[in-house]
């Protein structure tokens, strides 16, 4: 199993906010939750602690809280990987809000889509990232990384989640499986026998 960093990355168009995120190493014996490695509330203002690949901005929600938002700019993805989040078990946790209209207009994408990737880096190195991929009617995980390594589904099912409502997703790297949470329920695991 190789470390691997968080991202986040959404589909151009998607018009969604993100709070609180924190990455919390996994003791593999006893599989309990150990040390925070990575937090960010984005009450700061900045985005000192992130790498970003397209445009993301810091700015407030309707209560006033700063919160991460990617900007649509007509291209394909956005993505954003959390510095110093590399571990090789972790929990990645945040709030998320899909919306249903852009800010003051613009493009705004059908079938909204985020994803958590978990022991990624940047340079997609190796077939190690397990990405989980939330849209509007589905959440799935997928296994891939670099141009030489194939896109595999380990596992799909339907969620529904409201939007312009706040939500908690959760993801669990351990070993080689995959546990995804939202809303605090599990919706779905899967192991990589490959």
């Amino acid at each position: 199993i190789m470390a691997g960093g968080v991202a986040l990355a959404t589909v151009d168009g998607t018009e969604a906010l993100f709070d609180n995120v924190r990455v919390t190493e996994i003791v593999p014996a006893e599989y309990t939750l150990g040390d925070a490695i990575f937090e960010d509330d984005f009450e700061t203002g900045g985005l000192s602690q992130w790498t970003a690949d397209g445009s993301w901005e810091v700015t407030q929600d309707e209560s006033g809280n700063s919160v991460l938002h990617p900007i649509t700019t007509g291209g394909d993805f956005q993505h954003i990987l959390a510095s110093g989040s590399s571990a090789e078990d972790y929990s990645v946790q945040l709030r998320f809000k899909i919306l249903d209209a852009p800010p003051g207009g613009g493009f705004r994408s059908q079938d909204p889509e985020f994803s958590i990737n978990a022991r990624t880096d940047w340079d997609l190195v190796g077939c190690q990232r397990f990405q989980i991929v939330f849209e509007s009617r589905e959440a799935r995980i997928h296994k891939n990384g670099g141009s030489s390594c194939p896109d595999v589904m380990l596992k799909q099912v339907a969620i529904s989640p409201d939007w312009n409502v706040w939500h908690t997703a959760r993801v669990d790297a351990h070993g080689m499986t995959v546990i995804v949470y939202l809303d605090e329920k599990e919706i779905m695991r899967a192991t990589d026998n490959q």
